[in-house]
């Protein structure tokens, strides 16, 4: 069913109970199924089983399924996805700019995503996101953009293991509504193998905590430029088991969070960065509160005068 109603601008709605018996119809690919049906309000695929994989060289998705449903109000994705786990399905764009969506039920899906780059990117009216039994695997190396501007969402649990994911980036860029973050992958002492994370949470700005991100540990991290950057709620921030050795790019890191008190960067080097000075804070708010960081990465860095320097590791 790839591409069938793409670009269909004027459906506004469809009942496929009418023309299909009561029965589960397999459906081996579906991307780009309901793409652009910019006025379509409503969708109904009770009626379907959707079994993905690789049938006869032929690669199925899940990839731009409904992007650009600015109208999509309601969706019933019905009772049964599942793949092989040797066949990690792409579900990039999946849901991109349904912008008038306020709820995704995702607990009947049950394959190994390989991408969730700009899943639920731009649906500005997006509450609530139930995943169950995605079925994350080592497939699963994309998640840059997957809720950017999803400005009304003000929780996510990411249970789901995702240590292999390679890039993180935007991931959360401009949630302005989130308060918590939970993600499981940062707590289980497991090798966490992103290589970037640059805006990850930028202009998160009610963001509290993120929880677990002391335990986050990775040796593959490149960026981490503008990271947490806008996020102004936050009053605490705990690097102290990051990897920093392969970083090349702390920018803008720390920029306009004007409540942080507490700051743990001790074991950041300046390893593979130029020789110039670093410029991780910015000048706007007089930042009033204690910052731990090694006395070498201290030579390299402008640090607000106001912030009280210790150059031992809170934990040692």
């Amino acid at each position: 069913m790839d591409y069938m109603f793409n670009n269909c601008i004027n459906l506004k709605f469809v009942n496929f109970s009418i023309t299909i018996a009561p029965y589960c119809i397999d459906i081996l690919s579906s991307k780009f199924m309901f793409n652009n049906c910019i006025s379509l309000t409503s969708i109904d695929l009770s009626v379907f089983c959707f079994a993905y994989g690789v049938i006869e060289n032929y690669k199925s998705d899940l990839n731009n399924m409904f992007s650009n449903c600015i109208s999509l109000k309601v969706i019933n994705l019905g009772y049964d996805y599942h793949s092989d786990s040797s066949h990690p399905i792409n579900m990039s764009y999946m849901f991109y700019n349904c912008s008038s969506l306020t709820s995704i039920d995702l607990s009947m899906i049950d394959v190994s995503p390989s991408d969730m780059s700009y899943m639920f990117a731009y649906c500005y009216q997006l509450k609530d996101i139930i995943f169950e039994d995605l079925g994350f695997t080592t497939a699963l190396k994309y998640m840059s953009n997957a809720f950017r501007n999803c400005t009304f969402l003000v929780y996510v649990d990411l249970y789901f293991h995702i240590d292999y994911v390679e890039d993180m980036s935007f991931m959360f860029y401009g949630c302005i509504s989130l308060t918590n973050i939970s993600i499981l992958s940062f707590s289980t002492n497991n090798t966490v193998n992103s290589k970037y994370m640059n805006y990850m949470f930028y202009d998160c700005r009610s963001l509290k905590s993120i929880s677990h991100l002391v335990d986050f540990n990775n040796t593959n991290l490149q960026d981490i430029s503008y990271m947490i950057s806008g996020c102004s709620s936050l009053t605490s921030i705990d690097l102290s088991n990051f990897n920093t050795k392969n970083i090349k790019n702390y920018e803008g890191l720390f920029y306009n969070c004007p409540k942080l008190e507490y700051i743990d960067i001790f074991p950041f080097t300046h390893n593979n960065l130029p020789k110039s000075n670093l410029s991780i804070f910015n000048n706007n708010y007089p930042l009033k509160g204690t910052i731990y960081i090694n006395e070498d990465f201290k030579n390299r860095i402008e640090i607000p005068s106001t912030l009280q320097i210790e150059a031992n590791n809170n934990n040692s």
